[in-house]
């Protein structure tokens, strides 16, 4: 693409929609087709805020935003599936001693239980739910208190 065309492109792309802060589905790809022409007319500063802002209203993964914000700060990808394949270390299934995992396993198991054989997790997540709860409850204890408040001013005024 010339750079007449590029400057149309951008131009063209330049609009109250894409400067607002609602977003729509389309959102994140008008800012991407917008970061892309400002990148492919060497404007990278000003493309690297457009490909953030693509990101950050694509809740969907429709672009690949986050792969090209990370290419422009030079993080590069490595694919583990084929070093995997190249690597000598590789250890296969029939490598595996089946009795060693599943001791493993058990051990892992017994250290997250406590001294009453109770899941630490599980317990955790209880005091969590209970505090969330107690929490709501006195929220509802203001709201109630609140609207009686209310109540007894509109009866005070109409009195």
């Amino acid at each position: 693409m010339s750079g007449s065309q590029l400057d149309a492109a951008i131009v063209t792309l330049q609009s109250s929609e894409l400067a607002s802060s609602a977003v729509h589905p389309w959102t994140a790809r008008l800012r991407y087709a917008y970061a892309d022409a400002l990148l492919a007319a060497g404007r990278e500063n000003e493309a690297r805020e457009w490909f953030a802002k693509a990101l950050e209203s694509d809740k969907d993964g429709a672009t690949d935003a986050s792969d090209r914000l990370a290419e422009m700060d030079g993080v590069e990808f490595v694919d583990a599936i084929d070093e995997l394949d190249s690597s000598e270390d590789v250890v296969g299934i029939d490598d595996l001693d089946l009795d060693e995992a599943d001791e493993a396993d058990e051990v892992e198991q017994a250290d997250d239980l406590d001294e009453e054989g109770l899941d630490e997790e599980v317990l955790a997540d209880e005091r969590d739910a209970d505090d969330l709860d107690e929490y709501r409850d006195a929220d509802d204890q203001d709201d109630d208190r609140d609207a009686d408040d209310d109540r007894e001013d509109d009866a005070d005024r109409k009195s």
